[in-house]
């Protein structure tokens, strides 16, 4: 392990995150709730965000699995 990785991994445990990673961590937050409502119009959105190079990529980064 680098010495870079057990910082990275204390500033998670700690929960204090820069600036990036709390923004990506919102997005990811508001994509989720998205995908769990019940509005079908909303459903579209996300069906349509999903496939954006920016989703796409954030899930690739944290790897997380994509609901279908």
């Amino acid at each position: 392990m680098n010495e870079w990785m057990s910082v990275k991994e204390l500033q998670v445990l700690c929960g204090r995150l820069d600036f990036m990673h709390i923004y990506d961590q919102r997005k990811l937050i508001f994509w989720c709730r998205i995908s769990r409502m019940k509005i079908v119009v909303m459903h579209a959105c996300y069906g349509i965000l999903s496939m954006s190079k920016e989703f796409n990529l954030l899930t690739f980064k944290y790897i997380i699995a994509k609901k279908t």
